[in-house]
């Protein structure tokens, strides 16, 4: 192998590590294919072959084509350009994908960016040393540790694509072909039909697989009768508890519910096991199936769905229980048939009691519907004595712990004249309707829902306009006047948000840099380590709840030993309050609008001793009431001692 050098790539090719970049991916490939890793580490790069500088300012080769003519590889000199116009043309659903070689390696790596951790690229490349080469290029490292990218190499696609899937059963097939531009349409064509052929023969060897497995489950739910589930759900039993999640985990309230009801139930001795699908080789029926036939759950958690909801056909002999967290979503929905897709012994738990009424309207039973409140999973969230690192990225006055969503303004009678005067512009602009103001989408959205035999009038489009704006954008305003109150005061205040679930999912809570106090926007953290250290670091946290119900932010934080200042909200001291929860202004301070925000930070900065007072006298309530393994006898309890006794 030699290098194209000239005046503009001589550092870049000289400092370029192809050879560390080859082997950190030949010894991640190795965990999963470690034949192919080790044919990929014996091929030789013929000296033609040249690592040169492409016309888009990456690093590429150019090597001899087919005919003997040079080339680039991937057929490219522009490889970023290609790969984000290739991106553009190419459908990413939610199934797993295959791609007709591996091009410059730049496709597959922007595709593989906006898949989700679940799903897998299987790229099929006759020629070795093309994979070899783009090993030098792009770290694939995670991603094939991951098993999210598959290479197959070899002359026979449907071939290699039938014996993959045939042997890796936790795989999902593959349901869709990337086209590439370089390649004539037949070609393809035919690829696509490779790969349709290999699926159908992979998915009838496999469904013979997942039938012996669900025999087995049926008969152990014959063996096993709901009373012995029954006596092993018991709180006070001896014997174990097995419980499982189940819940497709692709939200953050998905994951982190399941999470912290599953280390609730472990502190009353049960075994659990996440089946959280985060990783395309565990999602497949076959898969899931075996899990649970393995496991053999006595519970299973369900977050915002129900049995019938499952792909999977989910145990007899284990009760599922339904943690309730949108109670606005298909649950609360008659069209959607709810009871219909309950089990005959499962039970709903809901988290305040005006949902109860939703549920019993569309036909689920009454008995198997409790109570049951957000609490905290203490086990995580906990004082801790943060270090120099700690202090350093997350040490503040004041913050606020939020992504710039919205609620509605009115609740707190909000009369700041920035406030009002922006958003009741931007309704009236809505309302007189200027001729070019949205016309083009609004006329968008006409034509689709005619399209959908739905008749929909320009005016009715433009008040439901009007009602988001109301509803949303005028909160978030709401949200920046505090923020920018507390800021022009002259205290340290940082902004921090939740961190996504993956890295580019489209989160509609972070939009501080629409904000006037954009700039105060520190980052992300993850909902564990990183919330944590921020919540032992900070000395003040905001809380401006839309609701006037706790959240998990702030139990969290009360169970970290935080100190909290509230927005009052005139439902605290009613049902389900926050008031309810914790006894207002002793262990909890509420303030009434800016000037009195303003008056408590500086009283609660300057009085370190009774800050750290009223928030211990929070955690002691919070650790005697409020924690899931509360929750999670509680909900035991419910199960055990109720109708299905």
């Amino acid at each position: 192998m030699r290098y194209d050098m000239n005046s503009y790539a001589k550092n870049l090719l000289r400092d370029w590590p192809a050879e560390e970049i080859l082997q950190a991916n030949l010894t991640a490939l190795r965990e999963q294919d470690p034949a192919l890793a080790r044919r990929l580490g014996e091929v030789r790069v013929p000296d033609t072959v040249e690592m040169a500088v492409a016309q888009d300012g990456s690093v590429s080769f150019r090597l001899n084509g087919p005919d003997g003519r040079r080339m680039w590889l991937g057929y490219s000199s522009v490889p970023l350009i290609a790969a984000g116009a290739n991106l553009k043309r190419t459908q990413i659903g939610s199934g797993n994908m295959a791609m007709n070689g591996i091009g410059s390696g730049a496709e597959a790596e922007a595709i593989l960016r906006e898949m989700a951790p679940y799903q897998a690229l299987v790229v099929i490349e006759k020629d070795a040393l093309l994979l070899n080469l783009v090993l030098r290029l792009r770290d694939f490292t995670h991603q094939l540790r991951g098993g999210q990218l598959i290479l197959l190499t070899g002359p026979q696609p449907d071939k290699l694509l039938e014996v993959f899937f045939t042997q890796q059963n936790g795989y999902n097939p593959v349901s869709e072909a990337i086209r590439w531009t370089w390649l004539s349409e037949q070609v393809n064509q035919l690829f696509r039909q490779h790969v349709v052929m290999a699926m159908d023969r992979a998915v009838d060897r496999n469904m013979a697989a997942v039938n012996e497995l669900l025999r087995q489950q049926q008969k152990y739910d014959q063996e096993s009768p709901l009373t012995a589930t029954l006596i092993h759900l018991t709180p006070s039993a001896t014997e174990h508890k097995r419980a499982v999640n189940c819940t497709n985990a692709y939200t953050l309230t998905d994951v982190y519910t399941s999470r912290d009801i599953l280390a609730g139930l472990r502190s009353e001795g049960a075994e659990t096991d996440w089946q959280i699908l985060d990783r395309p080789d565990i999602v497949s029926h076959y898969a899931q199936l075996a899990r649970l036939n393995r496991i053999r759950p006595h519970l299973i958690i369900l977050v915002d769905m129900l049995r019938n909801d499952i792909a999977i056909r989910l145990p007899d002999s284990a009760v599922c229980a339904t943690i309730l967290r949108e109670p606005t979503g298909s649950i609360t929905q008659e069209s959607l048939q709810p009871a219909e897709r309950f089990g005959p012994h499962d039970f709903i738990f809901y988290q305040h009691h005006e949902d109860r009424e939703k549920l019993r309207i569309v036909g689920l039973p009454d008995e198997r519907l409790a109570h049951l409140p957000l609490a905290s999973n203490d086990e995580l969230f906990r004082p801790l004595a943060p270090d120099s690192h700690a202090r350093q990225r997350y040490e503040s006055d004041v913050v606020l712990l939020a992504g710039r969503v919205s609620s509605d303004p009115e609740t707190y009678n909000i009369n700041l004249h920035n406030h009002q005067k922006l958003w009741r512009t931007v309704i009236e602009e809505i309302q007189q309707s200027p001729a070019n103001y949205h016309k083009e989408i609004a006329e968008k959205y006409l034509l689709r829902a005619r399209r959908c035999g739905v008749e929909l009038r320009e005016e009715e489009l433009r008040n439901y306009f009007t009602e988001l704006i109301q509803n949303y954008l005028g909160p978030a305003i709401w949200r920046d006047v505090y923020c920018e109150a507390v800021a022009k005061a002259g205290f340290d205040l940082r902004i921090w948000s939740r961190q996504p679930l993956r890295e580019h999912a489209d989160e509609s809570s972070h939009f501080w840099d629409q904000s006037p106090v954009g700039h105060l926007a520190a980052g992300t953290v993850d909902n564990g380590e990183q919330l944590n250290k921020l919540y032992n670091a900070g000395r003040i946290f905001l809380h401006l709840s839309s609701t006037g119900y706790p959240d998990s932010y702030l139990l969290e934080g009360i169970a970290a030993g935080a100190f909290f200042l509230i927005k009052s909200h005139p439902r605290d001291r009613k049902q389900d309050g926050l008031g309810q929860f914790f006894r207002l202004n002793h262990e909890l301070i509420t303030f009434d609008g800016p000037k009195d925000l303003l008056r408590k930070i500086r009283y609660y900065l300057d009085n370190e001793q009774e800050r750290q007072r009223i928030s211990k006298a929070a955690r002691e309530r919070l650790l005697a009431e409020h924690t899931y393994r509360h929750r999670a006898r509680e909900m035991l309890e419910i199960i055990t001692t109720g109708p299905l006794k």
